[in-house]
């Protein structure tokens, strides 16, 4: 089968989608995305954490959907305004 990927590293979560070919949802892996408030105002998340929950989301779907399937084209969204120093 052919699908569609869809990785969203959000403000609260990581998560990875798979899509049929006609846009229906058949998979999903979802981890928490802790975040800490250093000072009054700021927020801080770890970009390697980040990296990490995206590769476990992304193993995860595919340990499910198997061999069998082709992956089309991956699409990647994250937070607006992200800057990592």
């Amino acid at each position: 089968m052919e699908i569609v990927l869809a990785l969203d590293a959000g403000t609260s979560a990581v998560r990875t989608l798979a899509f049929d070919r006609r846009a229906r949802v058949i998979d999903t892996a979802s981890r928490t995305l802790p975040a800490s408030f250093p000072h009054p105002g700021e927020v801080e998340q770890d970009p390697a954490l980040i990296a990490s929950l995206a590769v476990a989301t992304l193993r995860e779907v595919a340990s499910r959907r198997g061999a069998g399937d082709r992956v089309r084209a991956l699409g990647i969204t994250n937070q607006r305004e992200t800057t990592i120093a």
